[in-house]
C-alpha cells in the first residue's frame, strides 16, 4: 500500500505541521491587511473631524468678530452723529474715530474661504472692503478738521464757511457708509448661511429703505441740534444722556 505524503492530504484528513505553516502564514497576512485597512480609514476620519472642526472654529470666528465689528461701528455712528451737531452749529471738531480692523478675517479668511458658500464669501468681502474704505474716509476727516483749525481769525471767515462746510460733507458720508455697514454685518448675522446681496431682491429693498432712514436721521440730528447751545459741547460728562441711556436699558 503506498504511503500517503503530505501532499496528498487535504485540509479536511490532514493536520501535518506543513498545512498548519501555511495556514498561519496566511492569516497574518490577512491580518496584516486588515489591520493596514483599518489605519488608514482611522486616520482619514481623524483628519476629517480635525477639518470639521477646525472649519467650524474658524466660522465662528468669523461671526463673532461681526459682532465685534457691529459694536464698534455703533461707537462710531455715535461719534458722527455729535460731529454732525457741531457743524450744525458751524463748528468743527479735529475728533477722528478710532479705526476698526478685522483682524481675525485678515489671519484666517484664506483657510476658511473654501468651506463658505458663494453668498457668504461676498459678504464678508463687501464688509471688510467697506471697512477699509471708512478707514481711509478718517483719514479724510482729520485733513478737513487741521484745514479748519489753520483758519483762525476774522480775515479767514470766509474761507472758514468753506472749510467747515468741507468738513461736514466728511462727517455725513461717513456716517452714511457706517450705517450701511452695520446693515451689512446685522444681515450677515442674521442670515449665517445665505446672507443674500443680490440686486432688486427683497433684501436689496430693504436696504434702500434703511438707506432713506439714514437720510432722514441726519437730517434730523441737524435740525434738533440749532437748538442747542455751543457751551453744550465743552462739557465732558452729559448727565442727561446717561439717564436717557439707562432708560432705555431698564426698558
Amino acid at each position: 500500500m503506498k504511503n500517503r505524503t503530505t501532499a496528498d492530504c487535504s485540509p479536511l484528513s490532514c493536520s501535518g505541521s506543513a498545512y498548519r505553516k501555511d495556514f498561519t502564514m496566511s492569516d497574518k497576512v490577512i491580518l496584516s491587511l486588515v489591520s493596514v485597512v483599518v489605519g488608514w480609514l482611522l486616520g482619514q476620519g481623524t483628519a476629517i473631524s480635525r477639518e470639521y472642526w477646525t472649519s467650524r472654529q474658524l466660522k465662528r470666528g468669523l461671526l463673532e468678530e461681526l459682532e465685534d465689528i457691529n459694536s464698534q461701528l455703533q461707537r462710531t455712528a455715535m461719534i458722527c452723529a455729535r460731529h454732525l451737531q457741531v457743524f450744525a452749529l458751524r463748528g468743527c471738531d479735529p475728533a477722528v474715530p478710532i479705526p476698526i480692523h478685522g483682524l481675525f478675517f485678515r489671519q484666517y479668511y484664506k483657510d476658511a474661504m473654501h468651506k463658505l458658500n458663494r453668498q457668504q464669501r461676498l459678504s464678508f468681502q463687501l464688509i471688510h472692503s467697506s471697512l477699509e474704505s471708512l478707514n481711509k474716509q478718517f483719514d479724510d476727516l482729520a485733513s478737513a478738521g487741521r484745514a479748519c483749525a489753520g483758519l483762525q481769525g476774522p480775515q479767514y471767515q470766509a474761507l472758514l464757511n468753506g472749510a467747515i462746510n468741507a468738513w461736514g460733507d466728511v462727517v455725513k458720508a461717513i456716517f452714511f457708509n457706517v450705517r450701511d455697514l452695520q446693515w451689512y454685518v446685522l444681515h450677515h448675522i442674521s442670515n449665517k448661511r445665505a446672507p443674500d446681496l443680490s440686486l432688486l431682491g427683497s433684501d436689496h429693498a430693504t436696504f434702500l429703505l434703511f438707506k432713506e432712514e439714514a437720510q432722514k436721521e441726519v437730517a434730523t440730528i441737524l435740525e434738533d441740534a440749532r437748538r442747542l447751545k455751543r457751551e453744550d459741547f465743552e462739557k465732558v460728562y452729559n448727565e442727561t444722556a446717561f439717564a436717557k441711556a439707562g432708560k432705555e436699558v431698564t426698558t
